[in-house]
């Protein structure tokens, strides 16, 4: 049992992640040679243009300066809509609301653990009312047994079970080679007889342990004489039986044409008159194995007749109810871990939506950082053609260039990019994030003592 993590942990953080947009730089060299600045001033120096009177750049000037423009107008277009989205997004983050969905997630744990306890203790509840129902029979029946005492019986019966099948083995093993001579297939035959009787003789040798021993010990005087009557009843069938199986083998024997009546014949003239050392070793050890049988039934349940039965069902029930109790308080612990653990989600929740408002501003300023250098680098790239122009055109003009080409290259782009201003959310955000991280051992405090109370209670659950 383990109790379930809040929505909020499964949530995508309430901050999105804009990346920075990036600008093209221009491969100046690329420049030159696509506008074949050398080229173009050449042509015009043969001229003699620019006029050596002109007091203005020339229209080569100006396309380079009017291309290099075009960049930086459609660079500071990606601008202001990266510069919109960022702040949008920073706009967007609701610092109550993430407040509100800590404050939700911890009352989320809290209900999650009160409903796992909710539910060990109604299973508890159940398994304590059926180990009482089942106390109330076993006091009802030592009331009306008049037993003061508690049952006695073996909880298992793996080991009777084994006694009985060794006793099997042993008592087969043994008759086989003293029935071989009274089969006509030998030993084989011999071992067919000897696991029937002795699957004869164990189970009436169980018939009376497990039957007619705790019967003969009944408050009632009826049933008490029909338990001494099995008894005397079924030692005399085992008795007679195992009697009747020696004189079988002596008769068979000695003479393997006679058939039961000869058996039944020597039988009735003298019960014990068995003459074969083997043949009264065949009905000790079939008398042997009936008893001991008879010992393991008896000692197996109660001695007196039913009390095992509604003893073990009490017992049974009350050994549920421990081993759901100690599933309970054990899980208990585990949820308490898992309460730590989920707090320290939230925690890493938050400090990760901080984390991504600190980047949004960041890149906020960087995307306008990133604005300047392009602009920048238009504007030399801008110096640097012109500069190019002035001097191929100088070099090859047979007469004296224009007299501004010895001033300083001005170059503005005029542009005016739309910065918006942004919510100062930042130390709010950090406050929510600094405010439940010093919350956290509070909180682990009161689930553990939440759950300390929840562990008392079910302790409490008993017979």
């Amino acid at each position: 049992m383990s109790i379930n993590m809040p929505d909020f942990l499964k949530k995508e953080s309430l901050v999105p992640v804009k990346k920075l947009q990036e600008f093209t730089f221009l491969d100046r060299d690329e420049f030159l040679s696509e506008n074949d600045v050398d080229a173009v001033a050449k042509k015009e120096a043969r001229l003699n243009l620019p006029a050596t009177a002109s007091s203005g750049m020339d229209s080569n000037e100006l396309i380079l300066i009017q291309q290099l423009t075009q960049a930086a107008t459609a660079a500071t277009m990606t601008l202001n809509m990266s510069l919109g989205e960022i702040a949008k997004a920073i706009a967007s983050i609701d610092i109550q609301g993430e407040k509100a969905e800590l404050d939700n997630a911890v009352e989320k744990i809290k209900a999650e653990l009160r409903k796992e306890y909710s539910q060990s203790e109604n299973e508890l509840e159940k398994l304590r009312k059926e180990a009482e129902a089942r106390q109330e029979d076993v006091d009802k029946f030592k009331k009306e047994n008049r037993l003061k005492r508690e049952a006695s019986y073996k909880e298992s019966y793996i080991w009777m079970v084994a006694v009985i099948l060794g006793a099997l083995v042993i008592e087969t093993t043994l008759n086989s080679s003293l029935l071989a001579k009274a089969s006509d297939f030998g030993l084989f035959g011999g071992a067919s007889q000897a696991i029937i009787i002795s699957v004869i003789n164990i189970c009436m040798g169980l018939a009376i342990g497990l039957g007619a021993w705790p019967l003969k010990n009944h408050i009632s005087t009826v049933k008490s004489t029909l338990g001494h009557l099995w008894i005397m009843l079924g030692a005399f069938f085992i008795i007679i039986f195992n009697f009747m199986i020696g004189h079988y083998r002596e008769v068979v024997t000695q003479n393997p044409d006679d058939t039961g009546i000869a058996v039944v014949k020597q039988f009735s003239e003298g019960i014990f008159n068995l003459t074969e050392i083997e043949s009264i070793f065949l009905v000790a050890i079939g008398l042997l194995v009936s008893a001991m049988s008879c010992w393991k039934g008896a000692t197996q349940n109660d001695s007196y007749p039913g009390y095992t039965h509604v003893s073990k069902q009490r017992d049974i029930a009350l050994e549920r109810l421990d081993n759901a109790k100690e599933d309970a308080l054990e899980e208990l612990i585990a949820i308490n871990e898992d309460c730590s653990e989920g707090l320290q989600k939230l925690l890493k929740k938050v400090r990760v939506d901080f984390a991504r408002c600190n980047t949004l501003f960041n890149t906020f300023t960087q995307q306008q950082k990133l604005y300047d250098s392009y602009l920048a680098d238009l504007t030399q790239t801008g110096e640097i053609a012109i500069s190019r122009y002035r001097q191929v055109n100088r070099a090859n003009r047979d007469d004296g260039a224009p007299a501004y080409f010895d001033k300083a290259i001005v170059i503005d782009f005029k542009q005016k990019p739309i910065v918006p201003k942004l919510p100062d959310i930042q130390v709010n955000l950090n406050n929510v994030v600094e405010n439940f991280g010093s919350r956290i051992p509070a909180l682990n405090v009161e689930f553990s003592n939440l759950v300390a109370s929840y562990r008392q209670k079910l302790v409490e659950i008993e017979l």
